[in-house]
């Protein structure tokens, strides 16, 4: 009878999602996307890398999951720097989630943290150091 009330507590705890069987390193979402600067997803923004600071030249956007290596990706759009690599070379980012924030990691440990609806010029240890991008 303790096993039945138990087992209708946690069914109920998973209906109001209370409790969840995801692990705790699961994405965010399921499918890492690609694409130029999207401003529309809103909940499921893009967080955009932009060559330059200030939000100038090229940019790239990325939503749906983590990116494990930059190094495979160009900047899309017209601009300064189109079709140059991300890696190690943008000057500024743009998040425009409204629940996930992002890490940014970068080359010796120049990390930096993009807070959901937020923008940063990347200067300091972050300017062109950027190797992958982790969903918090």
């Amino acid at each position: 009878m303790k096993k039945a009330a138990l087992l209708a507590a946690t069914a109920g705890l998973l209906g109001t999602g209370l409790l969840t069987a995801a692990p705790a390193n699961a994405q965010p979402w399921a499918g890492l996307i690609v694409e130029s600067c999207d401003t529309s997803h809103t909940i499921n923004g893009d967080l955009c890398l932009f060559y330059n600071s200030n939000y100038q030249g090229s940019n790239i956007g990325f939503w749906g999951g983590d990116v494990p290596d930059l190094h495979a990706y160009r900047f899309l759009t017209a601009g300064n720097a189109q079709g140059q690599p991300v890696w190690h070379d943008a000057g500024s980012d743009a998040n425009y989630n409204t629940v996930h924030g992002a890490w940014i990691i970068g080359a010796g440990g120049s990390n930096t943290w993009v807070a959901p609806n937020t923008s940063n010029n990347l200067g300091g240890n972050s300017k062109n150091l950027q190797e992958q991008i982790v969903w918090g």
